[in-house]
């Protein structure tokens, strides 16, 4: 079986694929940040390449039959990360444009399957509507759960659609469970040999830090003379509450909270690893107030202990250079995407057991998502409409939908005879 990658990183969405015995055929990439040669060290014959038009003839060939398609194009815009200077409207014009984008990749080389994670709020944005009328040769199916839920470490709430060619009838299973597996236990299984386990230079962490913001009692750092040392950083951060927000002064000496920076504790489950321009000063232990290696962030992610992260070759090679932040903040986690492309797999192998499934979603769903659910269902539906319904977890909105939309007809129909 074969997978290709599609705004697919540095294809942390295929290391599951690869584990279920995939072919990796490549990588259609466009975001500078992932052309570092990673995804090529870790699956090597792989080819990488910006968009279609650069595809060779002999890429091409080796893009026939696809069986599945995956990526992760950006979502930092609908995120409460997102860049300050990035606007709702910058959003949404790069949500449509990167879905338009996939959707043209789908049409073009026609797998059988495809995968998109994001995040829920798109759905507000490129609806159900969108995604049936340019794909109209698939099922689609929303699917929003919990990475941990799918035994990852950290919670990561997200958005999939999962498109399956209407022909096949799939349904999907979901198979969360409850995942009691600390973040200390986690990043204490990562090899004494794994490679980008370094720890970070404690200058280096002081002088990141004082880039950005202040801190209480030293707001009157000017020259790198006057720079604090790590111990007395780390005093800054003993007294903070682990998990929440880092409160400090900004530039302007004002004391607020600053969104995405941490002191984690690890006796728990991890916050989002994240990438973009957050840096590796932003998300501390709560055992060594130092911030977690490249490698222990990988492996946060589930990241096998052989795969390995390059910066990019006209940089010099630094264990916190910002290469490696990025790509271990956009890493997707890899544990729901194995299960997924193993149900895919045993699917079309017709090997797929329901009893080896828990049917359980553990996890609150979003508005949206059950909305588009709904509207799929009713406008479009499912070639497998009875098996979809049993799995799809949103029963009870459906009868609520169904009984508001009633409601309307009697009131509209008492009105016109008033």
């Amino acid at each position: 079986m074969k997978v290709l990658g599609v705004f697919g990183g540095i294809g942390s969405m295929m290391i599951g694929a690869k584990q279920q015995g995939y072919e990796v055929i490549g990588n259609i990439e466009e975001r500078p940040m992932f052309f570092t040669g990673t995804f090529e060290a870790n699956f090597p014959g792989a080819f990488m390449v910006n968009s279609i038009e650069d595809l060779t003839q002999e890429q091409k060939e080796k893009c026939k039959d696809i069986d599945l398609i995956l990526g992760h194009p950006k979502c930092g815009s609908f995120s409460s990360l997102r860049h300050v200077n990035e606007t709702i409207e910058d959003a949404r014009k790069e949500l449509a444009g990167n879905f338009e984008k996939f959707i043209g990749s789908v049409n073009y080389f026609k797998p059988k399957f495809f995968a998109i994670d994001n995040l829920p709020k798109s759905l507000t944005e490129f609806t159900y509507k969108d995604w049936s009328e340019k794909l109209p040769d698939y099922d689609i199916h929303f699917e929003f759960i919990s990475n941990r839920n799918y035994g990852n470490v950290q919670l990561r709430k997200r958005l999939f659609i999962i498109g399956s060619r209407k022909e096949l009838g799939f349904y999907f299973i979901p198979s969360e469970f409850e995942n009691n597996e600390t973040l200390l236990e986690r990043i204490s299984k990562i090899s004494p040999d794994a490679p980008n386990n370094q720890q970070w230079k404690k200058t280096d962490i002081v002088e990141g830090w004082y880039r950005h913001e202040f801190v209480k009692d030293f707001v009157a750092y000017k020259t790198p003379e006057d720079r604090i040392t790590y111990e007395e950083f780390a005093k800054f951060l003993k007294p903070q509450k682990l998990n929440k927000p880092i409160v400090c002064y900004n530039k302007k000496q004002q004391l607020t909270s600053r969104i995405g920076k941490f002191v984690i504790d690890i006796n728990g489950m991890a916050k989002t690893v994240t990438g973009g321009n957050t840096g590796h000063h932003y998300m501390f232990r709560s055992d060594t107030f130092m911030p977690f290696t490249i490698r222990e962030r990988a492996k946060i992610g589930g990241c096998p202990d052989d795969f390995i992260f390059l910066p990019n070759q006209e940089n010099e090679i630094k264990p916190w250079h910002n290469d490696l932040i990025h790509q271990t903040g956009k890493f997707m986690p890899v544990e729901f995407t194995t299960f997924l492309t193993k149900q895919i797999k045993d699917f079309l192998e017709g090997k797929r057991d329901e009893s080896t499934y828990t049917k359980q979603r553990l996890v609150k769903s979003k508005e949206e998502v059950d909305e588009n659910k709904y509207l799929y269902c009713k406008n479009v539906g499912y070639t497998n409409q009875e098996k979809v319904c049993e799995f799809c977890g949103c029963t009870a909105y459906c009868k609520k939908r169904k009984f508001e939309e009633r409601q309307q007809v009697i009131n509209f129909e008492v009105n016109n005879q008033q």
